[in-house]
Parts: structure tokens; sequence; C-alpha cells
């Protein structure tokens, strides 16, 4: 499964900050023309059920790791930056991974990976030395046939944790880090049958809490945290029937968390947050059967999150556009090898739109679908002005933003399109990620938008 994080830490060399500095979309309507080109599949190991993406050699460019259920391996791929990767190179684990994750682990700077192995029951660690290269695999013991692992801080002491979704036990498992790459016993929460696990706050009480699509139980489970790695019992909201997995986002842009399951049957639940931990009623969204991985981006390009999820039982992906308020339109399917069973999205090619790839269950590849996608239109209104510096920033941004001669309220939307910040003539911008980031001014005539490169 994918690590469910919507907001992508990718790491963008700064020289490429200040070149995408010259390519700035300033002024324009915006219009969505959705579109990936054919897909190309890379060599990996038979069977892959789980990838994640991250720069494991240090060059710059985005790498792949895939997870193989029927073998004891996690593959490699190094990208080129141009949307290909190289020849696969396999680590051995413990057992079957069900899912991979990349974070650092023991605090050297160079990305690690963790997987969840769901024949004997335990996580593994592999230390990365920066060159794309793991060292051995050291084990964790968790519950029974855990399916899904993500990595987030859950004690606040600055070190990376771990919460493992247990299928049969029916628990999650949180193991606290050391900083080292050691992790401590588990403590285990009850739910049941859980498939898939994603962390974010969900109150805004700045504390990490947990989120689980519950396969069985037909409903996802909602773990509010404390702040000390403990966490509340599970509250629970129904979704559509078999859900395999969960996402994050803000998908009706107003700075609360929603979620998004994948459901087996044939569709997405999308539950609204309301900012204090609860959430809305499902609104379920049709999509092709076999529905058993979930991501989301804006890969239209129209600053609204669109939903990408693989139908398992077709060997396609199906994208619905989003509308920015919570809604999504009609489903238009792209082929992909045979049995997708986890989806991931990044930019891959380096174009600044957010490409797709797939691990696939029944073939000895991963699937690659770029972005191809028409750029945001550059027509220019003689009565918007927007000028916003420092450009790129680090703390804060000022912006003079006027449309037909009144001052209107600016927002910023990552690269994946969550909201992340509004304001008018100053924004603090200091606790964003290294990245690009989109300006959007509008009112009911006109819009502006404009890139911005945030940089500490």
């Amino acid at each position: 499964m994918p690590d469910g994080q919507i907001c992508h830490n990718t790491k963008i060399d700064k020289m490429k900050f200040f070149l995408l500095l010259f390519s700035f979309v300033c002024f324009g309507q915006i219009h969505a023309q959705l579109c990936f080109s054919p897909v190309t599949n890379f060599p990996a190991v038979n069977n892959s059920w789980a990838i994640t993406s991250k720069d494991f050699n240090g060059d710059g460019k985005l790498d792949l790791a895939a997870g193989n259920n029927s073998s004891n391996y996690v593959t490699i791929l190094l990208g080129t930056g141009t949307g290909s990767f190289g020849a696969p190179t396999n680590f051995p684990l413990s057992s079957a991974p069900r899912s991979v994750i990349s974070a650092d682990f023991n605090s050297d700077g160079n990305a690690d990976l963790a997987t969840a192995n769901s024949v004997s029951n335990d996580i593994s660690i592999l230390l990365g030395t920066g060159t794309g290269s793991f060292g051995s695999a050291t084990n964790f013991s968790v519950g029974t046939s855990p399916s899904s692992i993500i990595a987030a801080d859950f004690n606040g002491d600055s070190k990376t944790d771990l919460a493992v979704a247990n299928y049969v036990s029916n628990n999650i498992s949180i193991l606290l880090g050391t900083g080292t790459g050691i992790f401590g016993t588990a403590t285990n929460f009850a739910t049941t049958s859980p498939f898939s696990i994603i962390s974010a706050d969900f109150n805004g009480d700045t504390k990490a809490d947990l989120a689980t699509a519950n396969n069985g139980a037909n409903n996802l489970s909602v773990f509010l945290g404390t702040g000390t790695g403990s966490f509340s019992l599970a509250t629970n909201f129904p979704t559509g029937v078999q859900p395999f997995s969960i996402i994050s986002a803000d998908f009706n842009g107003d700075l609360k968390i929603d979620l998004a399951t994948a459901n087996y049957s044939n569709n997405v639940s999308v539950l609204l947050g309301t900012g204090t931990g609860g959430f809305g009623t499902a609104s379920n969204i049709n999509m092709n059967p076999g529905c058993n991985s979930i991501t989301s981006a804006d890969f239209d390009g129209d600053l609204n999150l669109d939903l990408a999820v693989n139908n398992f039982t077709l060997s396609v992906v199906s994208v619905a556009l989003g509308n920015g308020a919570g809604s999504f339109g009609a489903v238009t399917s792209f082929s992909v090898d045979t049995f997708p069973s986890s989806i991931i999205s990044a930019d891959f090619n380096g174009d600044s739109r957010i490409d797709l790839a797939t691990a696939n269950n029944g073939a000895s590849a991963v699937s690659i679908l770029l972005n191809c996608s028409a750029p945001l239109n550059s027509t220019n209104f003689s009565d918007a002005q927007m000028t916003v510096y420092p450009n790129p920033a680090t703390d804060k941004i000022y912006i003079k933003s006027q449309i037909v001669g009144k001052e209107e309220p600016v927002s910023i939307y990552d690269m994946y399109g969550n909201k992340v910040k509004s304001g008018k003539d100053k924004i603090d911008v200091s606790d964003l990620n290294e990245g690009i980031y989109f300006l959007q001014l509008n009112n009911e005539q006109s819009a502006a938008t404009k890139k911005i490169i945030v940089q500490h």
C-alpha cells in the first residue's frame, strides 16, 4: 500500500528553484485539460504490491521502491529525472512486504526504508547509505498480518515514529523511534480489520492523529493523538464497501483535513472534516470496480485537488477531477500493467506536473504515467495586478493584489493542490516545506495565479 501521505516532501535542488522562477505563470483564467501519456513499464520483481518514492541516492531525482508481495525483497529503481528508471536492485527482507515507506529514521540525512511484512508479523527497517543502497534489515514485531505502515512524530520529541495497521489482529501498533534507526516495543490500539493507515492533524491541536480504512467493517476509524505517543479510542465513520486504502487532504479549501477511501466495490468515499476530529457523511464517487489504492493531487493544473485510484480487476487507473468544493466530476481511465495494487503521485520528470506510478501485483513491473495536461492558461487581465516579494521567500511574503481596483485575499496552494495558507498583504511561509507553491487571487469576474518558491 502507499504511505498515504497527500503532501509528498520531494527534495528539489535549489538551483532548480531559481530556474523554475523564470517559468512563472503570471495571470490568467484557469483551464483544466487532463492528459497522461501512454504507460511505460519498468522491470521489478514479480507481484509488486507496494510502492513509494524518494531520492535515495542524493542526485535530486526521484527514485522508486517497490515491495513484492510474493518474494522477500524490496526493489529499488533509480530515476533519471526524465520519467524513466534504471535496472532494479533487490534488498532482502524477512517476508513478503505489503507496504513500504521512506523516511530518515537514524537522523543522518539519508532516506531509509520501512516495510510492513504480512507473513512474518513484523516490520523491517533498512537504513540508506545515500547512494541508492541499503543495509541489512532490522526487524521489529507488530500485530498479526500488518498491511500498512506510516511514519510521523507521535510524541513530540522530533524523532520519527511508526504506526502499523494489523489486519488480522484488529489493531494498530505504535513504535516510538529513538532517532538511531531503532524502535521501541509496539503499543497497540484496537480497531476492526484495518488495511490502510494515515496520519494528519484532524482536530487542529498540532498533534499527529491517525485514521485507518477498515476493510472488513466498511468504515474508517479516527484516533486522536495526545502528543505523548498515545491515542484516543477509535471513532468510526461509515464508508463504502471494503475500503482498502485511505488518504487525507483538504478537498474543499476550508483549511480542514478531509478523508477519502478507495472502496473495492466500485467507488471512493469522501468525508469532509469539521476541524475538530469529526467528519461528515460520506459522499460516494462512482469509479471502476476493484478500487484498492488511492492518491490525490492537482493533475489538471486548475489548483483543485483531484483523485486517482487503481482498479485492480481492470488493470487501469481512474482519475476524477475535483471542483475545489469537495465534489468530483466524471472519471477518466488510463491503462497500466496487470492488477495494479498500489498508486502514488509525484513529479518524476521535473516538469512541475504531477505524474502517477503503480505497483502491479500481476506483473514483473511498475507502471509510470507521465502527466501531459495543458499548463495554466496565461491570458493576461488588464485589470488584474499581483505583486509578490521576496520570491524566493524564506520567512514571509508580501502581496499587493487588486482586481478591478479592490484588494482581494490570496490563497497559497502546494504542488498537489492542497490549500495551505491564505491572507492579504503578508503571509508567513516559514512553516512550509521547501518547494514550489501557487498563489491564487480570484473573484467572480477573473482570476490571477503566480508561482512562488519557498526555501529555508
